[in-house]
């Protein structure tokens, strides 16, 4: 009866053991998960930050903070032969730094418009408004011919009386 007792207790305790135990490893789960969370939540603002300060906009006011400018001509190395393509020449003072992107992106066609203002420096645009204003020269192009045909049509009708 003894010996019954003494396992009795002795699994009591084991059990109360591994109890404990389990519970002291689901805390420090928790605390991992959590751990673990706020470091991703960190890299999402670390990424984000990186994201933001190597933007070509950004990157140009900083050149330009740093007293850089816009070269004359630009020289290509070949990764290939590694040959240099191209001379380069030093910029001019006060040439004014622009961002170049592939010819299908938006900010290329942003560039573009720039360059065919003839104006130097950033710009932002909207484009919302750009949309809109093309919608509002097709529009008006669109009465302009109907108008010319009308005109073409009467003058038509006038010739054959």
């Amino acid at each position: 009866m003894a010996l019954a007792v003494l396992v009795a207790v002795a699994s009591a305790l084991a059990l109360l053991f591994l109890n404990t135990m389990r519970a002291e490893q689901s805390f420090t789960l928790s605390t991992l998960r959590s751990d673990v969370s706020t470091l991703n939540e960190r890299e999402q603002a670390l990424d984000s930050e990186i994201s933001a300060v190597s933007a070509p906009e950004e990157l140009t006011l900083k050149a330009e903070s740093y007293g850089m400018g816009k070269p004359a001509s630009i020289t290509y190395v070949s990764r290939d032969t590694g040959k240099k393509l191209g001379v380069a020449h030093p910029s001019q003072a006060g040439t004014a730094l622009s961002v170049n992107t592939l010819p299908s992106t938006p900010a290329s066609k942003a560039a573009g418009e720039v360059i065919a203002s003839g104006t130097v420096g950033l710009h932002i645009t909207d484009p919302v408004a750009q949309a809109q204003a093309r919608a509002k020269e097709k529009a008006a192009a669109e009465a302009a011919k109907k108008s010319e045909a009308a005109k073409k049509s009467e003058a038509a009708k006038k010739t054959s009386k």
